[in-house]
């Protein structure tokens, strides 16, 4: 199993140019260039993690980002599921399958 805390620390440090414990938005734009990532996605990342807005991503930004994704995702997939089950019921009924 992945530790997400340890992924994500161990991923900001790398990423971290001068080792103050946070990525800046130049720390960010950097790995993104590194990456081929569109510029306007780290503005759109920033504005959206970085909660206190110090132009800084901390590892509770990170890690906030990240619980924030996983519940979406859950979301979404438990609506996918009932959107699917209610299909299948309409075409087949409810008892059939």
């Amino acid at each position: 199993m992945i530790n997400l805390q340890n992924l994500l620390a161990e991923a900001q440090a790398r990423a971290d140019a001068n080792g103050d414990g946070k990525l800046s938005i130049d720390d960010v734009r950097s790995l993104a260039d590194e990456h081929g990532v569109d510029s306007n996605m780290v503005e759109d990342l920033k504005s959206k993690i970085d909660h206190n807005s110090d132009d800084k991503l901390s590892i509770d930004d990170l890690k906030s980002a990240a619980e924030h994704a996983g519940t979406t995702m859950k979301d979404a997939s438990s609506h996918i599921q009932d959107t699917m089950r209610d299909t299948k019921d309409r075409l087949f009924g409810h008892n059939n399958m």
